[in-house]
This record gives structure tokens, sequence and C-alpha cells, in this order.
């Protein structure tokens, strides 16, 4: 069984017992991961678009950020985690230099 480090931080609030109101604190631990995930994808988002705007002097953001979004969302599917990326750079990506 694999354990990331987001279920360990789960599995160690899940023993905190601080009277009856801060029982369950995993779902609170779990809303603020989503929330900041959300915030620091939002901001790299914004960001890549900004930069690939102002490196190819593009006025019109639409086009950029509709085919960036279109490339990550094809990318995030093609593995399941990151190891397997890597192990699969490592091994084929030589061979198309």
């Amino acid at each position: 069984m694999k354990i990331n480090a987001n279920q360990g931080n789960l599995m160690i609030v899940q023993e905190i017992y601080i009277g009856t109101f801060f029982e369950n604190l995993e779902s609170t631990l779990a809303l603020i991961l989503l929330v900041v995930i959300f915030i620091k994808l939002s901001v790299t988002y914004y960001c890549a678009v900004s930069g690939l705007c102002q490196l190819f002097r593009v006025n019109n953001r639409t086009w950029i950020a509709l085919s960036l979004i279109l490339l990550i969302s094809g990318l995030s599917l093609g593995f399941d985690n990151v190891l397997e990326n890597i192990t699969f750079n490592k091994r084929y990506y030589p061979e198309f230099l």
C-alpha cells in the first residue's frame, strides 16, 4: 500500500482528539488542502499564460489560454503518478533527441 504525504497528514489528524469539538479535523484539513492546491494551480496557470503572451507578443490571451488548458488536460491523463512519468522520461526520452 502506497502512502503519500497527504495521506500521512490525514492519518495524523485523525488521531487528534481535543474535546468533542475538534474530533473530526480530517475533513477540515482535506478542505484546506483542496483550496491551497486550487490557488496554487490557478496562479501557476495565470503566470504561464501571461508569460507565453508576453513571449510571443500576443494581445488576446484567449487562444493561448485555451490551447494551454487543452495541452495540460491531455498531459495529465498520460500517467497515473509522477514516478511513472520520471521512469518514462529516463527510459524513452533520450531516444527522441
